[in-house]
């Protein structure tokens, strides 16, 4: 790989663990980064066991089918491997925005029904406060 094309990989990689500190800083959970070269499930194992970590928490890319096949999973290896409860979360290519009540019922509905569940009718219910 190119010199300039590892600059930029490793750019992108700083951005993005730069990002998921600035989300954790607002909470109590203690929780550490790394930005390593190599085979990405063996790094995140000894990772975890270097630090005595109690969970990983990893982002998965959902590729199914052939991708899936050749290209392998890194999150499918780590959750078979790792002795640690594994959550893995499924990126998505563009941010949400939820900016009220209504809206997060209207995607967790909309959510249900592409997962394949019968479609459900959404309610709400505001509070009068009496």
């Amino acid at each position: 790989m190119k010199r300039s094309a590892l600059d930029s990989l490793e750019a992108s990689g700083t951005n993005a663990l730069e990002r998921v500190e600035d989300a954790a800083s607002c909470t109590s959970v203690e929780i550490q980064t790394y930005f390593e070269h190599g085979n990405p499930y063996q790094k995140v194992l000894t990772a975890v066991g270097d630090v005595d970590a109690d969970a990983i928490i990893m982002g998965t890319s959902g590729r199914t089918g052939l991708d899936r096949v050749l290209l392998g999973s890194v999150a499918e290896r780590v959750i078979r491997e790792a002795t640690v409860p594994v959550t893995t979360v499924r990126t998505v290519d563009e941010p949400m925005t939820i900016d009220s009540p209504k809206a997060a019922v209207e995607h967790a509905a909309d959510a249900l029904t592409d997962a394949g569940h019968e479609p459900v009718e959404v309610v709400t219910v505001e509070n009068g406060g009496g």
